[in-house]
């Protein structure tokens, strides 16, 4: 605990408080391990994959979900890329990485992001969410096999479709360190109003565990509401046939992109 502890007051000294440019925007960390976080996608070596496949499926005036933003590096690339006729709603529910967020959309003139602090699950509410001491990019609803390392705080969740009733999505990017199945039962109705969303996940099959899920029930859910998944891992989309095998291939902290989509997606 002594261990963490000191980590937990390193990773937070006010001197990380820095800006980096990250794909023409200015970001400001919040802290060591978000900073370099920054400089990873400054320099190119975290993020690429990521970037090409929005670059190929968020368009202009397209309505974007980004639930999980964080500090909103993702969220700044998909304003940019849907422009004035279109919006992103932003989901983060930790109070210092929102701060954050908000800061940076401001800063960038991102006017078309619209920004939410809450958690979305499949119930209204308050739960336990575990704030990583070490890296602000695996806070979690989900409990972890190492608790020393997080400390907890409450905070609210709202199912989205009480949230956002009948709201038309083009585009939902999720990342929610294994809260996906929770998120997805709480917005069954939007992804029934809108036959031609296109879904980002990551599936991290450790994450969905610790959440109580079983791995695969969160794509057998996609996939009873009409959706196709693919890897989106290399060049063009992969179609995902066998899910107990990509299970499989995905121990501990290896996790993998998919789109989740109806009909035939954008290459």
């Amino acid at each position: 605990m002594a261990v963490a502890q000191s980590i937990f007051r390193l990773n937070h000294l006010p001197l990380w408080s820095r800006e980096v440019e990250v794909w023409g925007n200015r970001v400001t960390a919040t802290t060591l391990d978000r900073l370099v976080n920054l400089y990873l996608h400054h320099l190119g070596v975290r993020g690429q994959e990521e970037k090409r496949f929005l670059e190929r499926h968020v368009r202009p005036g397209m309505q974007v979900f980004d639930i999980g933003a964080n500090q909103g590096i993702y969220t700044m690339l998909m304003a940019q890329l849907v422009g004035r006729r279109g919006s992103v709603q932003a989901f983060e529910p930790d109070a210092t990485l929102f701060a954050s967020l908000r800061k940076n959309c401001e800063g960038n003139d991102a006017g078309n992001v619209r920004l939410h602090n809450i958690a979305l699950g499949r119930e209204p509410g308050t739960l336990k969410f575990y704030r990583c001491q070490l890296n602000s990019g695996d806070n979690r609803l989900a409990r972890s096999h190492h608790p020393g390392w997080f400390d907890e705080v409450q905070v609210p969740v709202a199912p989205l479709d009480a949230l956002l009733p009948g709201a038309p999505v083009d585009f939902i990017k999720i990342d929610v360190q294994g809260w996906e199945y929770q998120v997805f039962l709480g917005m069954e109705g939007i992804l029934r109003a809108n036959p031609n969303v296109e879904i980002y996940l990551e599936y991290w099959p450790l994450g969905l565990q610790n959440a109580g899920c079983k791995p695969p029930d969160c794509l057998l859910h996609l996939i009873s509401l009409g959706f196709n998944l693919y890897v989106t891992a290399g060049p063009g989309l992969k179609p995902l046939t066998d899910m107990e095998a990509l299970t499989r291939d995905l121990p501990g902290q290896k996790c993998a992109n998919l789109l989740a989509a109806r009909g035939t997606p954008r290459e």
